[in-house]
């Protein structure tokens, strides 16, 4: 299993844990362990405290992924810096949840019968069907398994149908 730390603004930001438990959560359903500086006590220790702890965290890691505000935190430029030095694997939050979406809308088409189908598909149902795709991948949810599923069962038509009823 691969392991992940997450690295983004903490210092400042009231909402950091809600910001770190959503990447959490999508990593976690991706199959990732993950570590995050997030799950530290918010008071008790100094800021250097905190970054030794928590670059001993992303020591043991293979892979540093950096969350959208990243540039805005001093500690996560260190951070950054220590994962190139020590080799790591580095990762973008966000480029990784377009990437995820892609792969999600791609399992949908494929379900659905491939880009031929899609393109006869009325565009309210196909654009419902991807924004559905969307809200599962941020809620953390892995629907191809599922969707893979339905089509061994011979659901896509019913899925479908009921798209554009929707």
């Amino acid at each position: 299993m691969n392991t992940i730390f997450l690295s983004g603004k903490i210092t400042g930001d009231p909402n950091y844990r809600k910001k770190f438990a959503a990447a959490e959560k999508a990593f976690t359903a991706a199959g990732y362990a993950v570590v995050s500086p997030a799950h530290l006590p918010p008071e008790g220790l100094e800021y250097d405290a905190y970054m030794r702890i928590s670059m001993a965290m992303q020591a043991e890691c293979e892979t540093t992924c950096f969350l959208p505000d990243w540039m805005e935190s001093n500690g996560s430029k260190r951070e950054y810096g220590e994962a190139k030095a020590l080799g790591k694997e580095i990762m973008f939050y966000a480029d990784w949840r377009t990437i995820r979406e892609d792969e999600t809308r791609e399992a949908i088409r494929n379900a659905m019968g491939g880009e031929k189908w899609a393109h006869q598909m009325d565009v309210a149902a196909r654009d419902a069907m991807e924004e559905a795709a969307r809200l599962a991948d941020r809620l953390g949810m892995d629907i191809r398994a599922e969707i893979f599923r339905m089509q061994a069962e011979g659901m896509a038509a019913t899925l479908a149908r009921a798209a554009m009823e929707a």
